[in-house]
């Protein structure tokens, strides 16, 4: 009887998750069809192949386990990044539009403040040529 395994997962962030395992003879010559539980010695030999057979799929379930707890993890530091990258770009877009409004009102109000100087330089011109004679 053999068990093998090798696989590896790639996580989007790049990092390499993964187990592998060499291939394992769990006892010379051992098979299924050789298993003779008719005398002491051949049901020994069952219960050791069968107890090894069940200490490789709990090691085997045991990496998965594993495994996927550091999937668990990876995806969740995933979302995390996401999330603080759209709080950081939401920071700067309003910290940009607070600064464009405070920009606009400054160039109003020097705008009207233009036009109110030159209001008030044409009504001083009319004054004075009233003031002069005329002809």
């Amino acid at each position: 009887m053999q068990f093998a395994s090798a696989s590896a997962y790639r996580i989007n962030n790049g990092d390499m998750i993964g187990f592998s395992s060499q291939v394992s003879r769990l006892q010379s010559g051992s098979a299924l069809a050789d298993i003779d539980v008719s005398t002491q010695e051949g049901a020994q030999r069952t219960i050791t192949i069968v107890d090894q057979a069940l200490n490789y799929l709990n090691q085997q379930a045991s990496e998965l386990g594993a495994t996927q707890t550091r999937i668990q993890v990876s995806v969740v530091n995933d979302q995390s990044s996401a999330t603080n990258m759209q709080s950081a770009q939401s920071t700067v877009q309003d910290a940009s539009i607070a600064q464009a409004t405070s920009q606009l009102t400054k160039y109003q109000i020097l705008q009207q403040a233009g036009i109110s100087t030159l209001a008030q330089e044409n009504a001083l011109q009319q004054a004075y040529l009233k003031l002069l004679p005329s002809g």
